[in-house]
């Protein structure tokens, strides 16, 4: 249903909620006592990827994973679903939840880079209603513009100017403008 309606699904994978039942019994659910799951599913979920692709039915999706630790299983899998007709069908979310601040942007892209093609990704998305949560991407761009200079700097970074600040604008706005169809123009 979701290819069939243009929607991209996206896999929030490995929350852990509700720990502190004396905290959950005196709040209710979701007030802040949830943690990092360390089960790995992404066999599970390469075989639902899969059934979809073999069915004709693998809608654009974007898997962010909690666990930083194993950050390079969920990269390599969303790269093992790429479609000529769709750029960076399955992708690698931006870092979410526990791990959207500096050190874990930071850690996602010096995990995955060599692995993922990082330039191809959506960025920072927010499902949040939060106002104060915005500022996360300010910091998304920082460091993605950080990580890229670092690269530069050690002569890890082959390309020119004009092909690194293409890089930067497709990844802070026009892959994601393309990867959900918003056709909004500058």
């Amino acid at each position: 249903m979701y290819k069939a309606r243009g929607w991209a699904q996206q896999y929030h994978i490995g929350a852990m909620r509700n720990n502190n039942p004396r905290m959950f019994e005196k709040y209710g659910a979701d007030v802040g006592f949830d943690s990092i799951d360390d089960t790995c599913i992404a066999e599970n979920l390469s075989k639902l990827l899969a059934e979809e692709e073999r069915a004709g039915n693998l809608p654009k999706t974007i898997l962010y994973p909690l666990d930083g630790t194993k950050i390079e299983t969920w990269a390599i899998l969303a790269a093992g679903f790429c479609d000529n007709g769709t750029k960076a069908k399955v992708q690698l979310g931006a870092p979410w939840w526990f791990n959207d601040q500096a050190f874990g942007i930071q850690r996602q892209f010096e995990a995955c880079a060599n692995l993922y093609p990082v330039s191809l990704s959506v960025g920072m998305l927010t499902d949040s209603r939060s106002f104060i949560s915005y500022p996360r991407h300010e910091l998304y761009r920082r460091v993605l513009c950080s990580y890229l200079g670092s690269l530069v700097e050690r002569g890890e970074y082959f390309s020119g100017e004009e092909e690194l600040k293409k890089i930067i604008e497709n990844v802070c706005f026009n892959n994601v403008n393309e990867f959900f169809d918003f056709k909004v123009e500058i």
